[in-house]
């Protein structure tokens, strides 16, 4: 099995048809041979979503999409549009209890592309379950109705201002910071990935519960950082 359809229906951000689909296997070498999930719009290639705006679906209001000129990494063309051309060749599993069998045994990265917030509560908490570990990410903290992502993510923050945002509206919560200076609290370990070449499979530490981390920009598109110190964000 290459992978399998986890959910496939609403968005919880604005409603949108999406689908999140799981890969079983990957070459990244920063996060290890770990278990991707994307979360795709089923509309529209992520190339077309980004020029039509409708990769709100599966991103929301996070400063870094591509489709607003941000600085995400990943790069819709590449492998967001690989995973949706085998999505619509009917290459993956619909049988989520087979699949969740695969990722037994497997570490999960929640988001190889997409929020993890545009999924109902209970997929994310049956792909949870069912993986050995996981790791996962969100911008969508600032939306009370999307918080349920927290239990399973970081808080993706740009600044120590978001930081001071985040703990008013939960003190346990953890973050994943990104900064284009190198600015470091007591608080924070900078990423094991960048500092000593542990890939994401042994470091185990962004499941939402154990460490505040921050890590410089990086990706081709790092020169469009912006902290969020200087922008202004609306929640949708």
């Amino acid at each position: 099995m290459k992978g399998f359809i986890a959910y496939k229906g609403k968005s919880m951000i604005d409603g949108s048809p999406i689908v999140g689909i799981v890969t079983l296997n990957s070459s990244n070498p920063k996060t290890g041979n770990m278990a991707q999930l994307w979360i795709l719009s089923d509309q529209f290639t992520p190339v077309e979503a980004v020029k039509l705006g409708a990769d709100v679906s599966i991103c929301g209001n996070c400063k870094h999409r591509t489709g607003k000129g941000g600085a995400c990494y990943v790069l819709p063309f590449q492998g967001p549009t690989s995973v949706y051309k085998a999505y619509k060749r009917g290459n993956y599993s619909e049988n989520i209890t087979k699949g969740a069998l695969f990722l037994e045994y497997k570490a999960l990265r929640l988001g190889a592309y997409g929020d993890p917030a545009a999924l109902p509560e209970y997929v994310l908490d049956f792909l949870v379950k069912n993986s050995r570990l996981h790791t996962g990410y969100t911008h969508q903290w600032k939306n009370k109705r999307l918080r349920h992502a927290l239990k399973y993510c970081q808080a993706s923050v740009d600044s120590l201002s978001e930081v001071e945002q985040l703990k008013a509206i939960d003190p346990n919560a953890k973050y994943f910071r990104v900064t284009a200076d190198d600015t470091r609290t007591n608080n924070e370990i900078e990423c094991l990935a960048d500092s000593k070449n542990i890939t994401c499979i042994e470091c185990k530490l962004c499941d939402g519960t154990k460490q505040n981390i921050v890590i410089n920009v990086h990706g081709a598109k790092a020169k469009r950082f912006i902290s969020g110190d200087l922008i202004n964000t609306v929640n949708i």
